[in-house]
């Protein structure tokens, strides 16, 4: 960019866009009650962690069987925590191959962290003691707190400064050999 914040021609023999990700909570009735978290930033985790050593929690659910809930688990359980991961499709890390899941679904259970497949989660209402996640079909989850670790979206402030063609959600469309629609030597605005 130059001086006044404008992008200039950039010269390279290959350009890498790492544009990462925003979190993007869904819609749930709750998620802004005392005692449910999201966790993207180190805030996020500094509130967890005050919360745990003000409120001595005994149990938390995850909503989300994503990476950061998957290991969420472990560290509430290092912590002392009853664990339940929740999840709406059918096996954990459902980016990844159905047989790598049920691995770590299989060893998740084996650290004591209960795993619920199959459930649209639909609310957190607060019921003393603690908060209560309810779900289809029929789902009803007591715990001290909740992690809500699902939901992101792709960060695409860039592709709005290049004509870079975009897909779903705004991500960045890319071909088999994870090239854009930008020719390799222009990457200019119009």
């Amino acid at each position: 960019m130059d001086s006044e914040g404008n992008l200039s021609r950039l010269h390279y023999d290959r350009l890498v866009l790492t544009m990462g990700a925003v979190s993007a909570p869904p819609p749930l009735e709750g998620k802004e009650l005392p005692g449910v978290f999201l966790l993207r930033w180190m805030a996020d985790g500094f509130a967890i962690r005050k919360h745990i050593m003000d409120n001595a929690p005994r149990s938390v659910n995850i909503i989300g069987d994503g990476y950061i809930g998957v290991e969420m688990s472990e560290a509430f359980v290092r912590r002392g925590l009853k664990v339940t991961v929740v999840e709406h499709s059918e096996t954990l890390l459902r980016n990844m191959p159905p047989f790598f899941g049920e691995i770590i679904a299989r060893r998740l259970r084996d650290n004591g962290v209960g795993v619920v497949n199959g459930v649209r989660i639909e609310r957190i209402l607060k019921k003393e003691p603690g908060l209560l996640v309810t779900g289809r079909p029929g789902f009803e989850s007591r715990s001290d707190m909740v992690l809500v670790a699902a939901g992101i979206r792709p960060m695409t402030d860039l592709d709005s400064a290049i004509p870079v063609k975009t897909g779903i959600k705004g991500a960045v469309c890319v071909n088999r050999r994870m090239e854009t629609s930008i020719p390799g030597e222009d990457i200019s605005p119009e």
